[in-house]
């Protein structure tokens, strides 16, 4: 995988080597960055290589030769005479920054270049023969170059030859050279030479026979021909004519110099009046062949496999083809003309020269051996087996897994069981399959398996033993049964077999976290001690392996329980007198329960125990005893329970039988005897709850039937209308069963008056529950015999007596009068009874009120305070049972107060569907105007106590800087707590205030008044700080039982390159919490 200037990732597929293709880069600076990755997708480290590209070079091309007035095609090789003008002409196509250098024989100049390229160049004029190299070299800003060469040929002055004519070869027509002839002497004709134009120029090693056509009207005499190489000159090759013929065919066979460059074939015919003409060709010498140099592998590299071979020619411009042949093979494929050739071969120790065959331009051939350095035995791949262990046991599959590892690419593995046919399966390195092993005999058996590169290589062979079994061995539990309950030291007995005879049995009590080896075989034992378990089900796993190392499980469960079973004995107490019936009234609260027995003993005499009743249920349960055929005396009542595990466990308690029935009879709690009422008498009676109806008599005189609740508490109400003046005797009477016997229980002696102070205790009632710091309310007055009349000292003598009997303060008292706490009101009174600093329990009360004339009014009220719920504990059934059916629901349910009702309540599905993590304390509503925004709209989570809030909002900012619809979250945190409680007092617990600091981060979509992303939507971040006042709970509540105001300042913070800063705003919102 590699990036070219840091963009995107192109993977290219590799074997051993790669290539990395450039794209056509600018000229400059640039970095690629690398990195591989196996087939399992491990990426190995990073690599960086930086590079330049250069500046391309220019096409430098010549185009024209002039000589004096007339010009030609440029061609290599024209001729100049002695002393006469030239010039050449060109081009210069491409990046133009750079100079143009002119090197002819030994002067060097530089050419001037023209916008559009096009440049001149002068040749110098010389009276010195022969042939004239130049060469042209472009040089850019970093002294880069490219350059073409060329000659041409310089005659000598006039006189120096024999001939009279000159020939220059100016172009080619019809694949034939042509001539032009120039004559000094007028009327001579010379011959006329005609060539193949496809010598020109051309890379020759040798000069095979050359066909030219002679013509001249005189016949020709002679035609020769010869090979210069710079300053050697070849020697001539005559080729003699008849002289008879006008035009002839001729062939040649110039010999060439030893020395290799730029020569030029010079032909003479000379007709048989004694003309010569003369042509020259231009060609190159070329005998050299290229050399190949060895890039990789290295000389000193050792390889092995499929491997990268690459070689560099030099000379490239001079050849023609290249052939390859690979190692063991005697093939030759052609490859691409490149300075740098590739080729991927797989080389042995005994397969491992390659040979490369370049042929040139010029023809030859040759051929070059490279021998690369081999070690086949460190290609040896590397073949890891995880499946199947030595000695696995195996039934119908044999499933074979593992890798071969080879710096080649893996192809194969084979698989060969106990020397039969091997069985080939392809592979790129990791392998996973499996063997039918159906027709296999049960027994031992030999596996053996061969790693393959592409190479061919194989590795060493890995062998596995293995044992092929049909059957597990069977395991079975004999004791304890799985409904079995155990407790202590338990022995778990069993027995296991298989026809390959059992070798161990391992058992696992920690759901096979670890096994143990149990005793024997066949007939196996494992003790444990069970107080080191958990009262539970727990699960059982026993294995039992075979000889082959197959392996039979059992899965089964122990039921563990070393508790004795809990009795909660309610009836009797300790101490208690029984009447005619002794009550035994209690729960069991274990459901594992075996029996429970209920003993009475007499302790004065010393007998034995008496069994009375044995039952078999748990949960609650009630037994009387009848004692009237008991002696009198001391008796313990013993419940003895134990459960289906055997653990026992007793509670006792001792009562005491008398010969005489203690019957519990009704009382009058209040009026109190000897108390002083006027206007009305509130009255509260207490009696067994098994009394039937209950009369009221005043002076013996039935005045109404009392109803009792369940707790046998009854209250009534006595006015004027139905009391006489003076004392009076209040009684309770009951009726007997038989409705035929009367009796009368309680009596209390009151004084009661029409006219006098009078105090009344309205809520809550006598004996009731409170809790949630209720208010105790109730009126007080003075009745008065006032005047009638409405003359004006008629109203002052009655105002007078109602402001000196009037109502000055009423006070309660929880310590039985010792202090004293003002209620308030007068006439009208209240009073907050502080449930939660009051322990739970009945609360004795007296309640006084103060009048103006001095008199004092006392009243007795009772109150049960109860704060602390009820415990609930669920027996059964426990959770992840299964029922069909029917459930059957056992609990226990404990109060220090009676219970008004247990309900069980079924719900679908699971119950974390029913509840919040406990993480989450709860889930609020907020909405706020101004600010950053119009209007924020909101919800949040609180956590800790509701400490910490998390809230997302969305609210719409009006059009300006930052505007749009707007998307944020806010992180708001408690700092200070104010409950108005602290300051007024409990009666304020409803009321508080907070502070609260936070941060702000939201989006704004930039699209001003509109509701619409863009591409222009930024965030902003923002801190804030908020006074919350008032927060307003009401308890009572379920569900929004929470409101709170808050201000809230904000200050965001404006992150631009165009006016960063901070902006100042402030907001006002309402919140409520949800739950």
């Amino acid at each position: 995988m590699y990036a070219i200037n840091g963009g995107e990732p192109v993977q290219v597929p590799v074997t051993q080597s790669f290539f990395i293709p450039l794209p056509d880069l600018p000229p400059g600076r640039h970095e690629i960055r690398y990195h591989a990755i196996d087939r399992h997708g491990v990426r190995g480290s990073e690599n960086r290589v930086r590079f330049e590209v250069a500046t391309p070079l220019p096409d430098i091309t010549l185009s024209r030769v002039a000589v004096g007035e007339q010009e030609a095609v440029y061609t290599a090789g024209f001729t100049l005479e002695a002393r006469e003008q030239a010039r050449l002409t060109g081009f210069v196509e491409g990046p133009a920054r750079g100079r143009l250098n002119v090197i002819i024989g030994d002067r060097t100049s530089t050419a001037n270049i023209a916008s559009d390229g096009s440049f001149s160049i002068s040749l110098p004029r010389s009276n010195e023969a022969g042939l004239v190299d130049f060469s042209l070299q472009w040089i850019n800003e970093r002294e880069r170059s490219v350059g073409i060469s060329g000659f041409y040929a310089q005659l000598p002055p006039e006189g120096d030859e024999q001939a009279t004519v000159r020939a220059d070869v100016l172009r080619q027509r019809d694949g034939r050279l042509e001539a032009e002839w120039s004559t000094r002497a007028e009327g001579v004709q010379l011959p006329s030479i005609d060539l193949p134009a496809g010598l020109v120029d051309q890379r020759l090693s040798a000069l095979d026979e050359i066909s030219a056509g002679i013509q001249d009207a005189r016949g020709i005499a002679q035609v020769r021909s010869r090979v210069v190489v710079g300053e050697t000159e070849g020697n001539w090759g005559v080729a003699e004519a008849d002289g008879g013929d006008a035009l002839a065919a001729y062939v040649l066979a110039p010999s060439l110099p030893a020395v290799d460059g730029r020569a030029v074939l010079e032909i003479e015919a000379t007709n048989t009046a004694g003309a010569t003409g003369r042509i020259r060709v231009p060609f190159i010498v070329d005998r050299q062949v290229p050399e190949l140099s060895l890039v990789t592998p290295a000389d000193d590299d050792v390889i092995n496999g499929r491997n990268t071979v690459a070689v560099v020619a030099d000379q490239l411009q001079a050849i023609d083809t290249f052939e390859v042949q690979d190692p063991g093979s005697e093939d030759w494929v052609s490859l691409p003309l490149d300075r740098l050739l590739t080729r991927q071969v797989a080389v042995t120790d005994a397969e491992r020269t390659i040979r490369f065959r370049t042929t040139t331009l010029s023809g030859r051939s040759a051929e070059q051996a490279f021998t690369l350095n081999t070690n086949e035995a460190a290609d040896v791949p590397q073949l890891i087996v995880q499946v199947p262990q030595d000695g696995e046991a195996v039934r119908d599959r044999l499933r074979i897994s593992g890798v071969i590892l080879d710096d080649d690419l893996p192809e194969a593995v084979e698989v060969v069981i106990n020397g039969s046919a091997p069985r080939r399966i392809e592979t790129d390195g990791l392998f996973d399959f499996a063997l039918d092993l159906s027709a296999y005999e049960d027994g031992d058996y030999t596996v053996e398996i061969t790693g393959y590169d592409i190479g061919g290589t194989a590795s060493e062979t890995v062998s596995r033993r293995i044992v092929v079994s049909r059957t597990e061995p069977l395991v079975e539990l004999d004791a304890p049964e799985i409904d079995d309950f155990v407790n202590r030291h338990v022995e778990l007995r069993g027995t296991a077999s298989d026809p390959n005879g059992i070798e161990s049995v391992w058992v696992s009590l920690d759901s096979g976290a670890s096994f143990r080896r149990a005793d024997g075989t066949e007939e196996w034992s494992l003790t444990f001690d069970s107080s080191l378990l958990d009262d539970a089900t727990h699960s059982v796993l026993v294995r039992a392996y075979d000889s082959a190392g197959d392996v039979g499980i059992l899965a089964t469960i122990v039921n563990i329980d070393n508790t004795p079973p809990g009795i909660e004995l309610q009836a009797p107490r300790d101490g208690e007198q029984a009447g005619r019936t002794l009550v035994v009234d209690g729960r069991i609260a274990d459901c594992n329960i075996q029996s429970v027995r209920i003993f009475l003993q007499n302790l004065d005499s010393g007998a034995a125990a008496e069994e009375l009743t044995e039952f078999y249920e748990c949960g609650p349960f009630v037994y009387a005893v009848d004692t009237r055929t008991m002696e009198p005396g001391r008796y313990a009542v013993i419940v003895e329970a134990d459960d289906r595990a055997g653990n026992l466990s007793y509670a006792s308690r001792t009562v005491t039988i008398s010969e005489t029935e203690t019957v519990e009879r009704p009382t009058i709690l209040v009026p109190e005897h000897g108390s002083s009422h006027s206007g009305r008498i509130d009255g509260v009676v207490s009696a067994p709850t098994d009394t039937g109806a209950l009369t009221l008599l005043v002076n013996s005189r039935p005045v109404e039937v009392i109803e009792l609740d369940a707790r046998g508490r009854g209250a009534f109400v006595l006015t004027d209308e139905t009391l006489p003046e003076g004392d009076i005797t209040i009684s309770l009477r009951t009726e007997a069963s038989d409705s035929t016997e009367q009796s009368s229980d309680a009596v209390t002696t009151v004084s009661f008056s029409r006219i006098g102070p009078w105090l009344t205790v309205d809520a809550p009632a006598f004996f009731d529950y409170v809790r949630n710091r209720p208010f105790l309310t109730g009126t007080a007055g003075y009745l008065l015999d006032l005047p009638e009349g409405d003359d004006r000292d008629t109203r002052r003598e009655r105002d007078g007596l109602l402001d000196a009997h009037a109502v000055e303060r009423v006070e309660v008292s929880l310590d039985n009068g010792a202090t004293w706490q003002q209620a308030r009101g007068t006439s009208e009174w209240r009073y907050r009874i502080e449930t939660t600093e009051l322990p739970d329990g009945r609360v004795n009360m007296v309640v006084r009120a103060h009048y103006a004339d001095g008199s004092i009014v006392t009243r007795r009220h009772s109150v049960t305070i109860d704060e602390v719920p009820p415990t609930v504990r669920l027996v059964s059934p426990s959770e992840r049972e299964r029922f069909s059916n029917q459930i059957n629901v056992v609990g226990v349910t404990t109060d220090d107060n009676l219970l008004a009702d247990v309900a069980v309540a079924i719900r679908t599905g699971d119950k974390s569907r029913y509840e919040v993590p406990g993480f989450i304390q709860g889930l609020y509503l907020d909405v706020s105007v101004r600010g950053a925004t119009f209007w924020d709209i909101g919800a949040g989570l609180t956590f800790f106590d509701d400490n910490v809030r998390i809230q997302g909002q969305i609210g719409l900012s009006p059009p300006g800087r930052f505007s749009g619809l707007v998307i944020g979250t806010k992180l708001l945190a408690n700092v200070a707590q104010i409950p108005a409680s602290y300051f007024f007092g409990p009666d304020y617990e409803w009321l508080s205030a907070a502070v609260t600091l936070g941060a702000n981060f939201s989006y704004f979509t930039m699209s001003d008044d509109t509701i619409e992303f863009t591409e222009d939507g930024l965030v902003l971040a923002g801190m804030l700080a908020q006074l919350e006042f008032p927060i307003v709970r009401v308890p009572e509540w379920r569900m929004f039982n929470t409101f709170s105001f808050y201000t809230e300042a904000q200050l965001w913070f404006i992150s631009s390159d165009v006016e960063a800063g901070t902006a100042f705003r402030w907001s006002y919102g309402l919140r409520t919490n949800v739950f």
